[in-house]
């Protein structure tokens, strides 16, 4: 019975992962570092949600990882990740359960001694590498159990219990920790867990599939529901992603019937996101460089994440993006010497141009909305490949090339054109002027741009900095700066 159940188990976890793309109905978010791989995907449900009063749904985690030279990855040693802020979490009276009462227990067990806590459930999948106990590199299924663990504040702390019963039997516990965001712009949620060692530190998760059913409420007043994640491993690499998923937003009848008394008290109790005004737009500017430590003088190649997301303040049609201008810091070098030039040339969709394979220093993601005469706002979304085009004078261009989805089958290309600043706390300034997009119907909503470790490296004076301002085609503009801290560390000496 046990191997069955183990057996059962596995062939869970293999649906799961081949769904992986299509559980949610749209493509997954996906990230490089190096060999390092991941995959991640959300997805909520039900999709017709009120515009303004929050209705229970259901949400749906899933995260694969792997390299791409079939080696065993690394360990995962924490996780972060952030949801819409129109998607609430409150646990509150709901009962609970406690980390000692889940410790050493297997999926039965915690399930026993925590019934009416368990708010949700799922598969993984474990990779240990060999040792003398086991050998030869073998994978494992995983239950996956969440229980309530409390909300004191504002903190609300979920136990994620792992029981793993091949090929090393171990059960491990710990925190999942839900906070709200200070100032929440599109994001409402923080989600942070720092996971324990498995199998000794042999073992790394390579696969997990994880669905919340209780606690969780929404609502749609814009059409799109956003989420972004990081992981972080043990040989110091990180992968980051993000994405959002369509949500249609429906009037609610009843509300006009119900007084505003009523009306008041029900959202009140729902904890519904702050208000952001119209003319205060969030700003949504993302940037990381990785690894965070660095040294102090020596430049170490570095990866570089950069992205950014627009919407309006009333959820009406984005105006198009005209023109990009991003500042990096100062402590950010640029070199595309010995890096192979894309000359351009016909993109087949979904591929790398011909012929210029080896010029590839960039992936990433963008999305966009297309106001169709006498039809809904439409999101279309497409994966960026960006191309060393050669040396310039004082820095590099570089050519990103997007083709996008159905129904507009259209390919974008912008060149960007990244120059020396002299002076100040950037160091690089970067230009970009944005295509028209159908004709000019259609708007990005959003990029995402991961820049190889071959053309970047960095020092570290304890923060770096990025600086971008947007200009749209109706005249207006924004401007967005980030900052992010960085650890430094001093350079090996020898004895």
């Amino acid at each position: 019975m046990k191997r069955l159940a183990i057996n059962v188990l596995m062939i869970a976890v293999a649906l799961c992962a081949a769904g992986l793309a299509v559980a949610s109905g749209s493509r997954p978010a996906h990230d490089t570092s190096g060999d390092l791989e991941g995959t991640f995907n959300v997805g909520i449900s039900p999709k017709k949600l009120s515009k303004t009063k929050p209705s229970p749904v259901t949400l749906n985690f899933g995260a694969r990882v792997g390299t791409s030279d079939g080696t065993h990855p690394p360990a995962v040693t924490a996780v972060e990740f952030e949801t819409d802020k129109h998607l609430g979490l409150d646990l509150r009276g709901r009962p609970r359960c406690t980390l000692a009462a889940l410790r050493n227990t297997n999926t039965r067990s915690a399930t026993k001694a925590c019934p009416r806590a368990l708010i949700g459930s799922g598969f993984g999948q474990v990779e240990v590498r060999p040792s003398s106990a086991v050998p030869r590199p073998a994978i494992g299924g995983t239950e996956v159990l969440i229980f309530n663990g409390g909300t004191r504040g504002g903190l609300t702390t979920l136990l994620v219990h792992l029981h793993i019963p091949e090929p090393v039997s171990a059960s491990v516990v710990f925190p999942l920790k839900v906070r709200p965001i200070e100032k929440p712009g599109r994001f409402g949620l923080s989600w942070r867990a720092t996971i324990p060692k498995l199998a000794d530190g042999r073992g790394s998760l390579t696969f997990m599939d994880l669905t919340l059913r209780k606690g969780l409420h929404a609502t749609c007043p814009a059409g799109r529901l956003f989420a972004r994640a990081a992981a972080a491993f043990a040989d110091g690499n990180e992968l980051s992603f993000r994405l959002s998923r369509g949500c249609i937003g429906m009037q609610n009848p009843a509300r006009a019937a119900r007084s505003e008394s009523t009306v008041a008290a029900a959202e009140s109790s729902a904890s519904p996101p702050v208000p952001v005004e119209a003319d205060d737009p969030p700003l949504h500017l993302e940037f990381s460089v990785t690894p965070r430590k660095l040294p102090r003088s020596k430049p170490q190649p570095v990866r570089v994440l950069i992205g950014d997301e627009y919407e309006t303040g009333d959820g009406s049609h984005v105006p198009a993006l005209e023109e990009l201008e991003l500042e990096l810091d100062r402590h950010l070098v640029l070199d595309v010497a010995g890096i192979p030039i894309c000359h351009g040339g016909r993109e087949p969709r979904g591929e790398t141009l011909d012929a210029c394979e080896d010029a590839v220093v960039g992936k990433g993601t963008i999305e966009a909305e297309v106001a169709f005469p006498e039809s809904q706002l439409t999101t279309v979304s497409g994966e960026l490949t960006i191309y060393n085009q050669g040396r310039k004078p004082g820095g590099a261009d570089l050519a990103a090339y997007a083709h996008f989805s159905a129904p507009t089958n259209a390919t974008l290309v912008i060149l960007i054109k990244v120059r020396k600043n002299t002076g100040g706390r950037y160091g690089w300034k970067a230009r970009a002027e944005i295509p028209k997009l159908d004709g000019g119907s259609g708007s990005i909503t959003s990029y995402s741009m991961h820049l190889e470790k071959r053309i970047f490296s960095a020092t570290c004076d304890g923060r770096m900095l990025a600086h971008a301002v947007s200009t749209f085609v109706d005249g207006s503009s924004r401007s967005e700066t980030a900052i992010r801290t960085c650890a430094m560390t001093e350079p090996h000496v020898r004895q």
